[in-house]
C-alpha cells in the first residue's frame, strides 16, 4: 500500500492517542531498531509504506510523521474523516490529502516543526481554518527559519516598523501599503521643522499573519509548548 494512502487511512480510521511518544526523547538509533514503532500499532502500517526504514533519512522522516500525527490525537476520527473526504472529493483539488501531507511534512526540516505545520491542520479539521489557509501557511513554514516564523506569532513581535531588525518582508505574513504622501506647512515655527509628511510606505499583517498569530499566539504565551 502506498504511504500516502496508508497515512490517510490513519487519519480516518485510527485511534491516534497511542501516539503520546516523547520524541525528543527518542533518538534515531532507536527508530533505525524499530524498537520504539513496534509498541505503536498505528504505525505498523505507515512503517510498511516506507521502503527503506533502515536508513537515516526514512527515521527522520518517521520521527516528523509521528510527531505530526500526535498533534491530531484529540480530533475525534470522525471529524477527521469528514473533513478529508470533503477534501478528496471535490473538484478543487487533484492531490489527495494524504499525498500532499507526504510532500509537506517530508520537506519539514525537523520533527518540531511538522509538529507546528500539524497544528494548522488540526485547525482545518475542526473547521477554524479551511484547507487554503492550512495549505498556503504550510509554503510559509517551508521558506522560513523557524524561529523567525514563531518570532512573527508571538506577542512581542510587531512588524509594522521598516527599521525593525526583521520586518517578515516577502514571507507572506506581512505586505506593504503604500499611502499618498502629503506635505503641509508645519503649525510649529520655533524648534520643529517648516513642513510635516505624511504618508508613504507602510507594513501591515497579512489575513493568513493573523491566522497564524491567532493559532499560535496563545500556544506559545500560555502553554509554553514552543519555548
Amino acid at each position: 500500500m502506498m504511504l500516502s494512502k496508508s497515512l490517510e487511512e490513519s487519519l480516518k480510521k485510527d485511534d491516534l492517542r497511542n501516539l503520546a511518544v516523547n520524541l525528543a526523547e527518542v533518538g534515531i538509533d532507536a527508530i533505525l531498531d524499530n524498537g520504539v514503532l513496534r509498541d505503536i500499532p498505528v504505525l505498523s502500517s505507515l512503517v510498511g509504506g516506507i521502503n527503506a526504514i533502515g536508513s537515516v533519512r526514512d527515521a527522520l522522516f518517521t520521527k516528523k510523521l509521528i510527531s505530526f500525527l500526535s498533534e491530531l490525537s484529540d480530533i475525534p476520527v470522525e471529524q477527521r474523516r469528514s473533513m478529508i473526504d470533503s477534501i478528496d472529493n471535490s473538484d478543487d483539488y487533484k492531490v489527495k490529502v494524504g499525498e500532499k501531507l507526504i510532500y509537506i511534512i517530508e520537506k519539514a526540516e525537523d520533527h518540531y516543526t511538522s509538529k507546528i505545520i500539524a497544528i494548522f491542520f488540526s485547525e482545518f479539521l475542526v473547521g477554524e481554518i479551511t484547507y487554503n489557509q492550512f495549505l498556503k501557511i504550510s509554503r510559509i513554514i517551508d521558506s522560513m527559519f523557524i524561529g523567525d516564523f514563531l518570532e512573527f506569532a508571538s506577542e512581542s513581535s510587531e512588524p509594522i516598523d521598516f527599521n525593525s531588525d526583521n520586518t517578515f518582508i516577502n514571507t507572506g505574513l506581512v505586505d506593504v501599503y503604500f499611502e499618498p504622501v502629503v506635505v503641509k506647512d508645519s503649525d510649529c515655527y520655533n524648534d520643529c521643522e517648516k513642513y510635516e509628511t505624511s504618508g508613504g510606505a507602510s507594513l501591515y499583517i497579512t489575513s493568513i499573519g493573523e491566522i497564524v498569530r491567532l493559532v499560535l499566539k496563545g500556544k506559545i504565551t500560555h502553554n509554553k509548548k514552543f519555548k
